[in-house]
């Protein structure tokens, strides 16, 4: 039988540090003036502290003729050499009276003198009772851990913040002067919330600046870099070459590649660019396979981007109080929003016919549809809440919208438009493609081709708004259809609820929410 009287133990230890009874080191902590001396054992600190094993041992140290080791520590205050002290002597330490300041010093002076326990104990404390605080101090947490590559487990935290809220560091006012491994660690993920070309447009100024600064042509910022000489031009490609694979940059649109990237050729691979070239000018070329996957924080689209799905999906969850009133407000970030877009179909590689929609796109549940008008560039489509089909039924549902998001690019200009006449909200039939209304958004005529001349028509009927100005029939330049459902893990949703996982696939089940056979009333498609 055995008894533990390991409480008994650290007490009496506890006592020998305050009374400092046969000490025989004096430890100076803090620099002056606010300095405190420390009485304390060498046998215990070296056999508790690996630091403390080598720095008391004699081939580092001393004593006075009075047989006492002096020994200073001017780096860690004498507030939070007082705790560690305690720490050693009896493996107790109350974070929960330190604020995070106060946690991240200690967790300094913890790697300093090579506390692995602890180090690795306060790392997870921060993570899982302080972050919080974190957030609000997230520029001084990501400045001190990125200061010391033994603190992984915070450095990961940091990435993962970053990945999901990218102006955490892309919106600092020093964001230019961070390290290049932050950058690495951050371009490398797949769930970086970031449009590709928005990662390569930080990147650019991050590197324009350290070229800047290594060059000492603070100037050399404001020029393009067509008037940059061949070895700033040089300096700029050394300065950012280990970021640029990390580029997911087939995933970049093709007007992007050309104002953003193309003027930055030189800077590229020769093998690089002319694959790019190649994708963008030769239809149907296959992307290299060596390449990196698209992020899966983002969505394969060569029409939208990330600022287009928050707002999309604040429509979906009805916080459209802004539409109308030229707020550029978006209610969620991309980095919050609760659904996923996964691409269905695109015109340009799977086909404008009908047939090519239905079989791609029906019985996917619920669905977004974004297209590009030929000739005027205007990017318009609908969100239908109830599957697609080929059952020649009107589906009923108040849920369903139509938008207008311009050229994409100034969200000031937005239409939006919720059904009114909900018995009509969409249409499915095999002989045309998306059908929204009585007219109001139609892909096809009867078996026609979306991209053929005047192939589409938009006219209203069952929503509340007009989406083109001037003309109702026009063909499309390209046009996607994403199947939404919810993230997983994701409760906020005000839709969440109504998703239900049936027969493989996700449905959107609503009382309001029905097919039901048409009427003599058709919509104006002809």
């Amino acid at each position: 039988m055995s008894t533990d009287f390991t409480t008994i133990l650290l007490r009496d230890f506890n006592n020998l540090l305050e009374e400092g009874v046969d000490h025989n080191v004096i430890i100076q902590a803090g620099e002056e003036p606010n300095t405190k001396s420390f009485r304390a054992h060498s046998g215990i600190l070296r056999a508790r502290c690996p630091y403390f094993r080598t720095a008391l041992s004699e081939t580092w140290v001393k004593p006075q003729e009075d047989g006492i080791i002096i020994f200073r520590k001017p780096n860690i205050s004498a507030e939070i050499f007082d705790i560690i002290l305690k720490y050693i002597y009896t493996g107790k330490i109350a974070l929960d009276r330190q604020d995070g300041t106060g946690i991240l010093r200690l967790l300094m002076a913890a790697d300093e003198l090579i506390l692995h326990d602890l180090f690795g104990f306060i790392q997870q404390h921060l993570i899982e009772h302080k972050a919080e605080w974190m957030q609000e101090n997230f520029d001084l947490v990501r400045r001190t851990v990125f200061q010391n590559d033994r603190l992984k487990k915070l450095q990961d935290y940091c990435v993962d913040k970053i990945c999901k809220e990218p102006s955490l560091l892309f919106n600092l006012k020093d964001y230019l002067s961070v390290n290049l491994t932050v950058l690495l660690r951050v371009f490398q993920r797949d769930d970086l919330q970031l449009d590709e070309i928005e990662v390569w447009d930080y990147l650019i100024q991050w590197g324009t600046a350290h070229t800047c600064a290594s060059t000492e042509t603070p100037d050399l910022a404001l020029e393009h870099i067509s008037k940059w000489s061949e070895e700033h031009v040089k300096v700029l490609q050394s300065t950012i070459y280990q970021c640029i694979p990390l580029i997911r940059i087939f995933q970049i649109s093709s007007k992007d590649f050309f104002n953003k990237i193309v003027p930055y050729k030189d800077i590229l691979s020769k093998s690089l660019y002319e694959d790019v070239m190649k994708y963008h000018m030769v239809p149907d070329c296959p992307k290299p396979p060596s390449l990196m996957p698209p992020r899966r924080g983002g969505f394969e689209s060569i029409l939208i981007r990330a600022k287009h799905a928050a707002l999309i999906s604040s429509w979906i969850d009805r916080n459209d109080i802004n539409v109308f009133c030229n707020s550029t407000s978006i209610p969620y970030e991309y980095s919050n929003i609760p659904y996923e877009f996964k691409l269905l179909i695109r015109g340009s590689r799977d086909g404008f016919s009908p047939a090519a929609f239905h079989a791609k796109c029906d019985l996917q549940g619920p669905t977004v549809l974004v297209l590009k008008i030929h000739g005027t560039g205007q990017l318009i489509g609908g969100y239908n809440p109830i599957s697609w089909d080929s059952t020649n039924k009107w589906g009923n549902t108040k849920d369903s919208f139509l938008f207008s998001l311009g050229d994409g690019e100034d969200l000031k200009n937005v239409v939006f438009s919720r059904v009114q006449e909900h018995s009509r909200a969409v249409l499915c039939s095999q002989a045309i493609g998306p059908c929204f209304g009585s007219g109001d958004l139609v892909m096809g005529g009867t078996h026609a081709n979306f991209n053929l001349e005047l192939g589409c028509s938009c006219k209203r009927q069952s929503y509340e708004r007009h989406l083109i100005l001037n003309h109702d029939r026009f063909s499309v330049d390209e046009y996607e259809i994403f199947k939404v459902t919810p993230k997983l893990g994701v409760r906020n949703s005000q839709h969440y609820n109504n998703f239900t996982r049936t027969s493989g696939r996700f449905s959107l089940l609503l009382p309001h929410n029905h097919y039901f056979t048409p009427n003599n009333q058709q919509p104006h498609y002809n």
